[in-house]
This record gives C-alpha cells, structure tokens and sequence, in this order.
C-alpha cells in the first residue's frame, strides 16, 4: 500500500526502496529497525515478502505526473529509435518511421504526449481500453512546434486505463513519431473539491466568531 499510494500521490518523489531484506543474524533484536526487514537470518519469508513479490509481478501503472519517453510502465513494439538531442528533456527521445507503437497502463483522466519538432506530419492510432482506435494527427514541422504537447485522451473517468498509441500508414507512408514523454493528469474529485470549500468556509466563520468576542 505505501508502495503504491507513493506513485499515486506523491510522482515526485523518485526511487523508493524497501529497508530492509535481511540481516546476518538475530543478535540485532533489541532493537527496533531489525524487524524492517522481508526475510529471517536464515531466509525464512516473511508476510510481506509475500505481499512485495504479488504487487511486484502485477501490471506496472503510470501514475499522474510528467514522465520520460523510458518510463518502466511502457511496452514499445515494432522498430524504435534512441535519439541523442540536446533538446530533448535529459537529451534523448525515442522515434519511429514505420511501424511501430506502444502500450501502457494508466491511472487519470487525460493523457498527453510530449513530442518533438520533425520534418514530416503523420497520425497516430490511439485505443483507450476496449474502445475503438482514435486518430490523432501531429504536424511538426514548424519550429515553434518543438516540444508540443499532444492531447491523446481527455475526459477519461478517473480511474485505470489501458492505452494503444500506434504509429498509422497514410497515403504518403509512415510519419514520423517522436516521444520524449507522456503526461499523465487526474481530474479533482468534487467530494475532495466540496470539503476543501467546506473547510475554509468553517474556517472562516470560526475565525470571525472569534474576533467577535
């Protein structure tokens, strides 16, 4: 559970790691950092040993936040390239000429796709889970278009979606299709947005009762 409600309230906060997996021997008993641990001394598992190896094996899920084109959610499929440029973010994308695409699982309510400039125009096939492939056309071929942002999904309920971006064959051939990230976003809830509203208000009215006095 703190696993994953890291990845889905708190995206930057970067690499997580459990602490500890065992220790040597029990002569470390007294204290208490010794039962931070998955495995006995003599490898005896633990529950949460268990618990880490299930939530480990699950589907992977991008949660909200700006993440790169390596993202460990993402599945790439057909002939990809690693490109080297200083413009990109931390100096490097992914691109295809051809066919190719790629999948995920994620958690919001929209979905972006940071691209960059290119010399040619294309679309892109999008699918959000079982329903039909959307296309979705990127024309990059301006400068001022480097770094665009794509929109592929808006609206969505918020919850986890399974998404399809594949690279489509026009009239002219394949475009091409450059990835230097995907952002993901999570609408507010209006419950959460309601209370917040609440809460001032009640703050508000204490506040005033108290001057009163």
């Amino acid at each position: 559970m703190a696993y994953q409600r890291a990845q889905d309230d708190w995206p930057w906060i970067g690499v997580v790691n459990f602490w500890f997996f065992k220790r040597a021997d029990d002569s470390e008993k007294s204290q208490a950092w010794y039962y931070f641990r998955m495995v006995e001394p003599d490898f005896t598992p633990l529950p949460v040993y268990a618990a880490m190896k299930e939530y480990a094996a699950g589907t992977p899920v991008m949660y909200p936040g700006r993440h790169e084109e390596d993202h460990w959610t993402i599945r790439y499929f057909g002939d990809w390239h690693s490109v080297n440029d200083p413009r990109a973010e931390l100096g490097r994308y992914v691109e295809t000429r051809s066919e190719g695409g790629l999948s995920f699982r994620f958690s919001g309510s929209s979905l972006s796709l940071l691209t960059l400039q290119s010399n040619s125009s294309g679309v892109a096939l999008v699918q959000i889970d079982d329903g039909p492939a959307r296309p979705v056309a990127f024309s990059l071929s301006t400068p001022a278009e480097f770094g665009r942002v794509v929109s592929l999904a808006d609206r969505l309920p918020n919850a986890e979606h399974t998404v399809t971006v594949r690279n489509a064959r026009g009239a002219s051939g394949y475009g091409t299709l450059a990835i230097d990230g995907l952002i993901v976003r999570r609408e507010p809830s209006p419950v959460g947005a309601v209370l917040i509203v609440m809460a001032v208000l009640l703050g508000a009215a204490w506040a005033a009762a108290r001057r009163a006095k």
